[in-house]
């Protein structure tokens, strides 16, 4: 059931209460994540809500992108899931995404197959050899 307030003076200033209040609390969110940032304590999350924040303001909106998690499940599928499987990952997404220019499905495919092969280069440098699992 909604309970609607009739449209009096009090309904009214509730209702102005409450947008503030719905301000405040955006704002300091946002304050939050910029003192995180500041002090490059970011968390994932914040990263995620700059990235947002940013795709708006710049006015340009990546359809297909690379994604570490994604890149990560494929890797645990070959590779099964080892030790510092996860930081070669992230190395490997941020090479890619520094030289890939994104773009269609396909290309995503190819940039995270890249992703994969330079997963097992950074593996072998810390002295890891990474095998395909048998299917």
């Amino acid at each position: 059931m909604h309970l609607t307030l009739p449209r009096s003076p009090l309904a009214t200033l509730v209702n102005e209460a409450s947008k503030y209040r719905w301000r405040v609390r955006s704002a300091l969110q946002r304050y939050g994540v910029a003192w995180r940032y500041a002090r490059q304590r970011s968390t994932r999350d914040d990263g995620l809500t700059l990235l947002y924040d940013a795709e708006h303001i710049a006015g340009i909106y990546g359809l297909a992108c690379l994604s570490e998690e994604s890149v990560l499940e494929r890797a645990r599928d070959f590779f099964g899931d080892v030790p510092g499987l996860e930081r070669w990952t992230a190395d490997a997404c941020a090479r890619v995404n520094s030289k890939h220019g994104g773009g269609d499905g396909e290309m995503i495919g190819a940039a995270e197959d890249w992703a994969l092969t330079l997963i097992s280069e950074y593996a072998a440098e810390d002295g890891v050899t990474l095998e395909e699992l048998a299917e």
